[in-house]
């Protein structure tokens, strides 16, 4: 079976490409702790197809912390060097509401006098 279930922040601006198979594109920023108890912050690239596509393009934004349901995919990609490497990404299939970015508290507004 092949099933992962992530949540971290959105880390890029979501870009929404092609036409009838609407293709969704960003990074998921994700942080775990390691077995010394140091916190490892990784980017995992997220691409999501059709109906799911549509959703998260338009409810998902940049410093949002999501968590999605979905599989890994896996790809060659050609390297400068000649090489080639192999690239592993994460194809959502569902995605969990979230919560917005913190913002800066707004000033309480001035009383005026009655």
């Amino acid at each position: 079976m092949n099933k992962v279930y992530l949540s971290g922040q959105v880390a890029s601006r979501p870009v929404l490409t092609g036409g009838e198979a609407a293709h969704l594109i960003f990074d998921l920023s994700v942080s775990h702790r390691t077995a010394k108890n140091e916190v490892r912050r990784e980017l995992y690239r997220i691409n999501a197809w059709h109906a799911s596509a549509q959703w998260g393009y338009q409810n998902l934004r940049q410093g949002e912390i999501i968590a999605l349901q979905g599989y890994l995919t896996q790809h060659a990609a050609p390297l400068e060097s000649g090489g080639t490497a192999r690239l592993v990404e994460v194809t959502a299939e569902e995605f969990f509401a979230g919560t917005k970015p913190k913002r800066e508290a707004a000033a309480p507004a001035e009383e005026k006098p009655v």
